[in-house]
């Protein structure tokens, strides 16, 4: 049993491992440890922690429902993220399946770190930010994430009916249909789906039971939750709405550039591509969506993009948090936009997602402020150096059909 946690340790924990070591050391007496045995709630039912929780020792289950929804190993990629905290709206209920040693962590804390290292290293590095960075409007901003008072976008309501069903071991393919048919324009994409070229059997369909059992229920549950993404990226204030719109066409043109990637890996589903495309920035979101508060903030668009610079990857973190997303999707909305990201497994959907937003810059008028593809190391891992980026764009020109059909359904 761990009785005292390591800066080592700590540093393996996302949000923690951009600190030094002397922060971290110095920060140590903030962080204290709890030990659960076997069988022990370390969240209870309807309970939230008034911490942020990390697994440093065992093995837990969330429950969901009855039902168990995750296994959580301190030993496995999924341990890097918060077990728990309290924005977590939808947090599960967990219990230790081992012995079990968790580390808690003040969330105020925790965000005033993640946040301050966000700014100097993303923000400052690029240039962005000169000596107004200190201005009112973004010190209450900062202020605004610090008390959680920046709203987290609600994952759209069918989605979340549709998640919930397919998890019950016992509901019907015919009821599932029932409830994506509420919203026909739903349904009749995911009919459109299963009729492409990309999944077509040997006869056409009409009726959605029959696309969710041509497509299967993991596919149909990530379409669904990519179709109804569009909800989310809106706002009530002209210059906002603009751009809004910009961040959605250009999630639309990853989304579907990721989709034609992964059908080139034999590890990466094309279905759960597509969602991590659509959701890469969806912090910036809730940060357009709160900027409505702040007049002067939406007349400066530089101090505007330098907060969205800032500030995304760990909104768009928390945000796929509270929706209980998979790990490898948080990792994307955390990881993306970090274009030196290294790590030593094999390529993941924040890879794929990096290699699409550069194949979507290719000709672009901003393409010189980005890194050159043959430099990103995700291009190497998601390749592993039998592809040249000559190579990968001729892949892609041949696929431009079905990258267009593919933006066509969002």
């Amino acid at each position: 049993m761990i009785e005292q946690i390591s800066t080592r340790q700590l540093q393996s924990f996302a949000g923690l491992d951009r600190l030094t070591t002397d922060t971290l050391r110095e920060l140590l007496p903030n962080f204290t440890l709890e030990f659960f045995n076997a069988g022990e709630f370390l969240v209870k039912p309807g309970e939230h922690p008034k911490d942020t929780l990390y697994l440093l020792e065992g093995h837990i289950q969330q429950i969901e429902q009855g039902q168990t929804a995750q296994e959580i190993d301190a030993h496995s990629d999924a341990s890097k993220y918060p077990i728990a905290e309290p924005s977590n709206l939808l947090a599960p209920m967990i219990i230790a399946a081992t012995p079990v040693t968790i580390v808690h962590i003040p969330t105020n804390l925790l965000k005033r770190l993640i946040l301050e290292k966000s700014m100097s290293v993303e923000v400052d590095e690029s240039g962005i930010f000169d000596d107004e960075l200190q201005n009112t409007i973004f010190t209450q901003f900062f202020i605004d994430y610090q008390q959680d008072k920046i709203a987290l976008p609600s994952l759209p309501d069918i989605a979340l009916k549709v998640s919930r069903a397919i998890q019950e071991p016992n509901m019907s393919l015919h009821t599932i249909a029932k409830i994506i048919s509420i919203d026909p324009a739903i349904a009749s994409r995911i009919i459109q789906v299963a009729n492409s070229p990309l999944f077509r059997g040997s006869s056409s369909i009409s009726c959605c039971h029959e696309a969710i059992t041509r497509l299967g229920l993991k596919m149909t549950q990530q379409l669904v939750t990519s179709f109804t993404m569009k909800q989310l990226f809106t706002c009530k204030q002209p210059t906002l709405i603009y751009k809004m719109q910009r961040i959605w066409q250009h999630a639309k043109a990853v989304s579907a550039m990721s989709f034609v990637l992964a059908k080139f890996s034999k590890r990466l589903k094309p279905d759960i591509a597509m969602l991590a495309g659509l959701i890469h920035e969806i912090g910036a979101v809730a940060i357009l969506q709160h900027a409505e508060k702040y007049a002067d903030l939406i007349e400066n668009s530089q101090h505007l993009n330098a907060t969205i610079l800032s500030l995304q990857s760990t909104i768009g973190t928390m945000t796929l948090q509270s929706w209980n997303f998979d790990e490898q999707l948080i990792t994307v909305a955390s990881e993306a936009n970090h274009w030196t990201r290294k790590h030593h497994h094999k390529a993941d959907y924040a890879d794929l997602v990096q290699v699409a937003k550069l194949h979507c810059y290719i000709g672009h008028k901003n393409q010189g402020d980005y890194p050159i593809m043959a430099d990103v190391p995700a291009f190497q891992r998601l390749t592993k150096g039998k592809l040249t980026p000559k190579k990968s764009l001729a892949i892609i020109q041949q696929a431009r059909s079905q990258i267009q059909a593919l933006e066509a359904l969002f």
